[in-house]
């Protein structure tokens, strides 16, 4: 899967839509796989404008093709990264209320309290109390 692979997937409720599934290599090494829907069939008819879209998605590889090692973030760092990405007006992936909850909870609650917090501070029991 060296450039990914691009299925037609059946959906129980709703209409076939095309997935885009690749590796990558984390910094331990360890290959993590991944996938995203691109689309319904009915938005790209055919796999090769499903594949013009995911062409983005694959990450560049390193100038020495050596695995980088992750640079320790933030949690106010990621949820920058979140709302340029994720929650951007002109990604379709979220309904305009989902992307407006979203980015209230992280102004409000996750920002004020766990923005200084680099992600391998983060535990699940805080989070949870």
């Amino acid at each position: 899967m060296q450039h990914g692979s691009l299925i037609r997937s059946i959906r129980k409720h709703g209409p076939e839509v095309w997935q885009f599934r690749w590796s990558e290599t984390d910094g331990n090494g360890q290959r993590v796989y991944r996938k995203r829907v691109i689309g319904t069939v009915e938005q790209y008819s055919d796999a090769v404008e499903a594949r013009r879209f995911a062409a983005g998605i694959l990450a560049m590889p390193s100038p020495d093709g050596l695995p980088t090692k992750p640079v320790a973030m933030t949690i106010a760092e990621l949820g920058q990264d979140f709302q340029h990405r994720e929650l951007a007006r002109d990604d379709n992936w979220r309904s305009y209320s989902t992307r407006r909850n979203y980015e209230f909870n992280l102004r409000k609650w996750i920002i004020p309290r766990w923005g200084n917090y680099e992600l391998d501070e983060v535990r699940t029991i805080q989070v949870e109390s």
